[in-house]
């Protein structure tokens, strides 16, 4: 039928007619010109015929605001109209919308039920979100068999987040630990340029030794995706000169795209490379910068870093008050030499008010994590009741550790103080 006849039949109150005239104006078709307002207008005579796919239509106008103020409530009544009459994409928006709470009250029991309508008629992102809640516990009780059982029926439709997804789960054992198909997973998603698949391809190839080049050429693509853990691998590769050459410019570079994604260990290499000159001038200051960030991200190591600048004043003066607060966060997480420092602090008052206590307390902890300083200092603390109730078989044990690991120092305090 030519356009003038469906003007006729449209006129007449046909849904199908006003539908087709509400797309020839949406998209400028039929020798119509391109009209948002005059498409909406065809489109809400259809939907109020309840035209599934009219519904749909005037539902994404509203959304998007096209040839009508927006207003996302009206979007989200037209949409459940739409998913009401079963219409698969319809039911996936309007999951969306209770998802999220857009033009909604937020309701994620209710997102589910949509998007489990939508996803047992095949739709693929509806599968997907599916997957997503039941492995999260969103609007569900957690299910991860449920979830996988999802994330596959998407995957196998070739959903690349959903390939992705299932190699997570066979690499992590979620289900199944089975690398063989986590890598089979990942070719798929890999092949269809997913950068997080390319990734973990090439770090199975490198745990596999097998496929180096090709793990090569992933890295490298992954990175120019812009992908962080990636650039940081290439940093790597660049500065160790594994399977290329050697290249601390390179792997300066690389590390720097990754850092500026806040990348926490490429960042503690830019505080390294610009502390010691490496492919880069030396700039104490930038390096002083970047350990920072690294620290404020919970870096044990460049919060220990930032010790040592504050202590010597390397960009300004000492402040010891700064040096102890980064001590006592790097002492926190485990950070050895951090722990036994901190020991030192509160023995000599440094940064802190003396508390010997504390001193003897820390240097215990360094001490079991097997700092020979710290056993020598915790072994002092109990012969002498510094910090802690004097114990000379606790001291004996500790001076004999140190001793044992080449302490000449513990060896002569157990003569000294008499405790063989």
């Amino acid at each position: 039928m030519i356009i003038q006849e469906y003007q006729i039949l449209a006129d007449q109150g046909d849904a199908e007619s006003q539908n087709y005239l509400g797309d020839s104006f949406f998209y400028g078709r039929n020798d119509l010109i391109k009209d948002h307002k005059q498409a909406v207008y065809w489109y809400a005579l259809a939907a109020q015929q309840d035209h599934t796919i009219a519904q749909f239509k005037l539902a994404n106008c509203y959304a998007s605001g096209q040839g009508v103020p927006k207003d996302l409530e009206l979007a989200a009544t037209w949409f459940i109209k739409a998913a009401q009459n079963g219409y698969a994409n319809a039911q996936y928006n309007i999951a969306t919308y209770y998802d999220w709470g857009i033009g909604v009250t937020q309701d994620e029991s209710c997102a589910v039920s949509w998007y489990e309508k939508a996803a047992n008629q095949g739709h693929i992102e509806s599968q997907y979100n599916l997957a997503e809640c039941y492995h999260t516990g969103r609007g569900v009780t957690e299910n991860l068999f449920v979830a996988f059982d999802w994330y596959k029926k998407s995957a196998d439709a070739g959903y690349v987040v959903s390939q992705y997804t299932v190699g997570t789960y066979y690499e992590n054992g979620d289900i199944e630990l089975n690398l063989d198909k986590a890598l089979s997973w990942y070719e798929k998603a890999a092949n269809q340029g997913y950068t997080l698949a390319k990734y973990k391809v090439a770090n199975i190839y490198m745990s596999k030794n097998c496929n180096i080049d090709k793990a090569m050429v992933l890295y490298l693509e992954a990175a120019q995706d812009g992908y962080a853990n990636s650039q940081f691998k290439m940093g790597e590769f660049f500065e160790d000169g594994i399977f290329v050459d050697q290249d601390l410019e390179q792997a300066f570079g690389w590390y720097l795209l990754a850092a500026e994604q806040a990348h926490v260990e490429a960042q503690l290499k830019l505080g390294e490379f610009y502390y010691n000159g490496d492919g880069v001038d030396q700039d104490l200051y930038l390096s002083f910068e970047w350990y920072k960030k690294a620290a404020e991200q919970g870096d044990s190591t460049a919060q220990y870093e930032l010790v040592d600048y504050y202590c010597e004043g390397k960009i300004i003066g000492p402040d010891l008050e700064q040096a102890f607060v980064w001590c006592e966060r790097a002492a926190k997480q485990g950070n050895i030499e951090a722990q036994y420092n901190l020991g030192l602090c509160y023995m000599d008052g440094k940064g802190i008010p003396k508390n010997l206590s504390q001193a003897a307390y820390w240097f215990e902890i360094a001490a079991n994590n097997g700092d020979h300083r710290a056993e020598l200092n915790i072994g002092l603390c109990y012969v002498t009741g510094s910090g802690v109730e004097k114990d000379v078989n606790q001291a004996f044990k500790w001076f004999k550790k140190a001793a044992d690991e080449g302490d000449i120092r513990a060896l002569l305090n157990i003569g000294v103080y008499d405790l063989d």
